[in-house]
Order: C-alpha cells, then structure tokens, then sequence
C-alpha cells in the first residue's frame, strides 16, 4: 500500500499560489512526500502487474455533472481558439467552488492558466461567475525560471493537491503544459502525456478539466478537430465539444465522446459582457450564462457543410417544411425519411437550424415542429432518443 500523500498543513487564506516548481521536484524530501502509485519514474513500475479479476470491486460511475464530467477522471473540453472555453473554465470552476452542483459540496479547485493574466482576466471571470475565491487556488509561474511543464512536474503537481486538499483541476489550455520534447501529433507521446493525468484523478478522487484547441480544419468530427493526434479524445473518459451556433448566436455544448455517459447531452449557452468592482473602478470581463438542453448537436455546427450547395440547401429546406407542415414528426422518423430521400441526416439538422424549426421532448423523445405550429407531440410509435 502506497504511503498516504495527505498533509496535515492547513491551506494558507488567499488564492494565489507561488510554489517553484524546482523545489518541489529537485527536493528529496517533497518528493517522497508525494510519491504514490500516479508517479509517472520508471523506478515506480519496474514491471507489468496483473490483478485477479476477482480481486477487482466493481463500482458504478460517479457524475459530478450527469452525462458531462465524471468522477474520478480527465474530462477534456475542446473548441476552436477564442470560442470562449476559458469563461466556461470559470464557470465551472465557480460552480465547483461553491457548491452549486447539485449534489456536491463545496470543492477546493487548483486553475493552471498559461495564457491568461490572472490579475486582468483570471481572477475578474472567476468574480463574475460567482466563485468562492478562498477555495481558487492559482498556480503562479512568474517568478519561475522554466514554466511548469508535463509529465516532468508530475510529483509537483500531485504535491500541489496533497498540501491544499485539492478536489478539482483544471488546466488551461493542456496543451501549453506539454513538455517540448514530446510531439502533440503523435499517439504515444500524448499518452504519455495524458496517462499520468488520468492515474492522479483515480488515486486522488480528483476532477480534471482540460481545456484542448480545434485546429482550423472544418470538419464535423469532433475528434480529428483537436489539434494533433486523435489520442487528445480518445485517453479522457469525456470529451465536451464547444461550438458556435449563428442561427442564436450563442454556444452549443456537446458531449462528443463519453463511453460512460447515458446519452449524448447539449446544452445551449451565451457568454456576455460582465462588469466587476466598484463605481469608476470597473473591470470588463466575460461570464457564462447556461441555457436549457437542446437536441442540436456540436458536431453539426462545425461540418464543412460540403455537400450543401445553394440548390441544395433550397431542396432540403423544402422537403423539410413539406414534410411538417401537417404537424409534428418523431425526429427519428424524419432522418428515416430524409434518407429515402436522397437528404443526409446531417442536412437535414442543417435545415432544421436554416428553418427555425422547434423541437420538444416528451417520455418518447424527440419531436419537431415548425415555427408559430402548435407544440402537439405526434402519436409515438417507437422509442425515439436520438434527436
């Protein structure tokens, strides 16, 4: 059994956290403090080990937010640049602070920012989405002589969450932490990368979120959107895909890649102009605001949308409305349809968002209707949960 990494030191007041990364990794004796199965020293894994599987305890999936970010793992959220994944950062990270996720507590959150200042942007996004700044700590790399980078300053990281009872992480963006000798294009440099990530959640019953960029390839799958190697979405246990929605001129959230999750979840979202501070001593910064669930679909949003010429997009636009015109349609019957003929299910979610076609739920899923028509589910004749 591994020595328990745990300090009895209690967490000094304020939320800025200046610890050198050398120290902590050059000095023996911190490092045995936090030494445990997630160190990433080949001295720690001299070999391959195997477990009877009668040994292995199964246990149910723990979500902190249903279907979104599990437990006890790496959740990654990815969108292109200046999408506004960081004010979603902050809104998680004052959730978690706070206790405003139903069923969790309070939680205290280690922010790892390499692009922001946390003065002039960190700190006034966290304000303004309502963060308990005494349970914020932030990672401090202005005095360092090297930045903090990964998997080097594992061991300080995982010393980090001991010494101040870390429950939560974010890193923002990931990518920025990744050491330069490893290629962010290659599978098993990522890994490696990631990996060590995912073992610190399990051992130290952390969330992890990871902020990841798109690159400026369109395409509709989410996961050869990140930049570099696919590894970027296959190593987490959740990947959120961030997308812009100009039919609202919000975000649409989606959860891309989950083997875990129950269903695939989107949820709308607007990012707006806050201000912070007092009279004449105002701050401008942004914050998130959540919206309700949707069925549309971030994955959607980022198609190249190819195959969606001028006449086209005036084809389907028509079937579409001919086909709704007598009322609501079960959206799993009209995909069957479009099919027959000849239209994509992904045009066909293009011209539901061209035609401001609604859509509700009942106890049987999904249903569209058009704009101003009344909300009047269609008789069900199947299990429909796939909008």
């Amino acid at each position: 059994m591994s020595k328990s990494c745990h300090s009895d030191e209690k967490a000094p007041t304020g939320n800025t956290l200046n610890v050198p990364v050398d120290a902590l990794t050059e000095n023996p004796d911190e490092r045995s403090i936090c030494m445990s199965e997630t160190t990433t020293t080949p001295e720690a894994a001299p070999g391959i080990a195997c477990v009877p599987a009668t040994k292995i305890q199964p246990r149910q999936t723990r979500w902190i937010i249903d279907d979104w970010v599990p437990a006890n793992a790496l959740t990654l959220i990815a969108g292109s640049e200046g999408i506004g994944k960081s004010t979603i950062a902050a809104r998680f990270a004052a959730d978690l602070s706070t206790g405003r996720v139903p069923g969790a507590g309070a939680m205290r959150v280690l922010y790892v920012s390499t692009e922001d200042d946390p003065a002039s942007t960190t700190v006034p996004r966290l304000i303004a989405a309502g963060a308990d700044l005494g349970n914020v700590m932030l990672v401090d790399q202005s005095g360092f002589q090297r930045p903090m980078t990964l998997p080097r300053d594992m061991a300080a990281l995982e010393a980090l969450v001991d010494r101040f009872h870390i429950e939560a992480v974010i890193l923002d963006p990931v990518g920025d932490l990744m050491a330069t000798e490893l290629n962010a294009n290659s599978a098993q440099d990522v890994r490696a990368f990631l990996t060590p990530l995912t073992r610190l959640a399990v051992a130290r019953n952390l969330i992890v979120l990871a902020i990841a960029h798109h690159g400026k390839v369109s395409t509709g799958d989410a996961a050869r959107a990140i930049l570099g190697s696919r590894a970027w979405s296959q190593v987490p246990r959740s990947v959120l895909t961030v997308a812009h929605d100009e039919s609202c001129g919000g975000l649409i959230v989606t959860n891309t890649k989950s083997n875990l999750a129950r269903r695939v979840v989107s949820r709308t979202a607007t990012i707006e102009t806050a201000h912070i501070g007092a009279p004449g001593l105002l701050i401008a910064t942004s914050k998130l605001e959540w919206g309700e669930e949707t069925d549309r679909d971030a994955r959607d949003l980022m198609d190249a949308d190819k195959d969606d010429t001028r006449a086209a997009r005036k084809g389907v636009d028509a079937w579409l409305r001919e086909a709704l015109t007598p009322g609501a349609v079960r959206s799993k019957t009209l995909f069957e349809d479009a099919k027959g003929a000849g239209w994509s299910q992904d045009q066909i979610k293009r011209a539901k968002i061209r035609l401001g076609i609604k859509a509700d739920r009942d106890g049987h899923g999904w249903y569209w209707h058009l704009p101003g028509a009344p909300s009047t589910p269609p008789t069900p004749d199947r299990k429909d949960t796939n909008a």
